[in-house]
């Protein structure tokens, strides 16, 4: 991250493609925290069935010949790979989301209102 800050984007005729690798680094960094999140939030009897592990989720991704391409051919690959991504998590995700709820309601709400 500190050369990232550091590295002078300006100076470099590359500057938009380079842009564009930080950002997919960063989106690769993020779907990894969310797919490990995931796991640790859930037991392992709600993850059954789920296929949220990393080989599955991630299946999509290593079909991409280099995931650092920025080219228009690969983006599309990408973003596909990122939509299914996102759509294997969606219902481990609605699962972590009606817990937080069920957190709030019972345990904080109670407690703003007393």
């Amino acid at each position: 991250d500190k050369l990232c800050r550091e590295w002078k984007w300006k100076d470099n005729p590359e500057e938009k493609r380079l842009t564009m690798v930080q950002a997919r680094v960063g989106k690769i960094r993020e779907l990894r925290r969310t797919q490990a999140a995931i796991q640790d939030l859930l037991s392992p009897e709600e993850l059954a069935g789920m296929q949220v592990e990393a080989v599955a989720v991630f299946q999509r991704f290593s079909e991409i010949k280099s995931i650092l391409n920025v080219s228009p051919h690969a983006d599309a690959l990408w973003a596909s790979a990122v939509g299914d991504f996102d759509r294997s998590m969606e219902h481990a995700e609605g699962i972590v989301l009606e817990r937080l709820k069920d957190g709030f309601v019972s345990h904080l709400l109670p407690a703003v209102q007393a």
